[in-house]
């Protein structure tokens, strides 16, 4: 059976997918991973889901212009998309 943590994941990257559907999913993931690591931390396989699912909702709440006040604002260039998404 499938964690709930893991199916929250799945579901949010289906989400991501349609708000940039021009990146690659390999491209989401590691968007993704760099948000909260350094790139000199863990390699995907070391990310734990739950890091994972804080990255994307980060982002979503971007794209969907929810932020909550105060919070970093991250942009698609950063997570490697071009600027045009």
């Amino acid at each position: 059976m499938i964690s709930e943590t893991r199916q929250q994941l799945l579901d949010l990257l289906t989400e991501l997918s349609f708000h940039a559907p021009d990146m690659r999913l390999g491209q989401l993931l590691e968007g993704l991973m760099g948000m909260d690591h350094a790139f000199d931390g863990p390699t995907i396989y070391d990310i734990e889901d739950e890091d994972l699912v804080s990255s994307a909702k980060k982002l979503l709440d971007q794209l969907r212009g929810t932020r909550p006040p105060g919070a970093q604002s991250v942009s698609m260039v950063s997570v490697g998309a071009s600027p045009t998404v």
